[in-house]
């Protein structure tokens, strides 16, 4: 979200960030509320300083960039939710437009672009457990600002799983594919197929809804 910035008229935010030090060295300009990394429809400003990162008061997130249908995170404790470059199970790869240290080329998006998920509305919750609280903030990274199509939960749209996507939209949530193009995809969808939406490449299973 940060290399962001300077395209949605935030630039002078982006050049104060220091890159010299990590992201509570740079805590005046991470815990800074931009509104359109907010959703109308949930917040208009940090309302649950129980999710954010360090408690700050600002600074939180409603979008993520989509890794894939992988279980993609370390979970080895509560919060420790880095995200890794592999998946963690048997033949899990993370096949999603953003992973870790890579790019991605739109040659490498072999299921389509109007058909492979790269943004998305991401899960906001706080109820006490490792799976069913998130970890807040547009500048922290992993499970703040990413989200799996199919993690260890596998639970889909707006259900109980910080890792994957949700919204406060009844029904469903909003994402971006790689054209360009918004769709409105319902929590009703099949697994099956919202797994391979979130891949960029073939071997997922069908690659159209």
């Amino acid at each position: 979200m940060l290399r962001v910035l300077p395209y949605i008229e935030q630039g002078n935010l982006y050049d104060r960030w220091d890159f010299r030090t990590s992201v509570i060295g740079n805590s005046v300009v991470a815990s800074t509320d931009i509104p359109v990394f907010y959703c109308p429809s949930r917040r208009s400003r940090v309302t649950n300083q129980a999710i954010m990162f360090g408690n700050w008061s600002g600074g939180g997130n409603d979008y993520g960039g989509c890794i894939g249908a992988c279980n993609g995170w370390h979970n080895c404790g509560r919060h420790e939710t880095w995200v890794v470059a592999q998946g963690r199970r048997p033949l899990d790869t993370c096949k999603g437009i953003f992973g870790v240290q890579r790019g991605t080329r739109l040659a490498e998006v072999t299921d389509g672009t109007g058909t492979t998920i790269m943004v998305g509305e991401v899960q906001r919750l706080d109820e006490g457990t490792d799976v069913t609280t998130s970890r807040d903030g547009w500048a922290v990274g992993g499970v703040s600002t990413h989200f799996s199509t199919c993690s260890d939960g596998c639970e889909g749209i707006n259900a109980s799983h910080f890792e994957e996507p949700g919204s406060r939209h009844d029904g469903g949530a909003m994402f971006t594919m790689t054209d360009g193009s918004v769709q409105f995809l319902a929590e009703t969808i099949d697994k099956d197929v919202l797994k391979s939406l979130g891949s960029k490449g073939q071997g997922d299973g069908l690659t159209s809804f």
